[in-house]
């Protein structure tokens, strides 16, 4: 009997929830959230610029914790 259990986009192994999210889906989202970043004005709109930049960083902090496949 298999301990991995797979729902849409989420895994759960051994009882805990990964993302099931590929290395691809991570840098396409990374890659729309910095080119947001680039087509706003970061002057005129510094809550937004600071809210992909932490979207961003929070990607990669999930991915360094071994959160995506």
């Amino acid at each position: 009997m298999s301990n991995t259990y797979y729902h849409g986009h989420y895994c759960q192994v051994l009882g805990r929830v990964m993302l099931g999210y590929t290395e691809e889906d991570l840098n396409n989202m990374r890659y729309g959230i910095e080119t947001a970043d680039m087509m706003i004005n970061s002057d005129e709109n510094p809550a937004i610029h600071n809210y992909l930049v932490m979207a961003s960083d929070f990607l990669g902090g999930l991915w360094a914790e071994g959160y995506f496949d």
